[in-house]
């Protein structure tokens, strides 16, 4: 990329895992603010909302099941 002579901008969040120990020659680093991630990235809200709906509804239906076949 640096002979490329290409820039980027690579934006992520605050999270302490997003460490970089060394030095970043043509990224620029822009980091969110605390709790901002819900309202830059909309759609990963809504895509986890409905993923943990699936996920509940699944859980319950196997538990509703499971009590069927164990319980009389």
């Amino acid at each position: 990329m640096k002979h490329e002579r290409w820039h980027i901008c690579l934006l992520i969040d605050n999270f302490s895992g997003h460490k970089i120990l060394y030095e970043l020659l043509n990224i620029d680093l822009e980091l969110n603010e605390p709790n901002m991630t819900a309202l830059v990235q909309p759609c990963d809200v809504g895509i986890i909302h409905c993923i943990k709906a699936h996920y509940c509804r699944s859980f319950c239906q196997c538990t509703v099941d499971m009590d069927k076949l164990c319980g009389n």
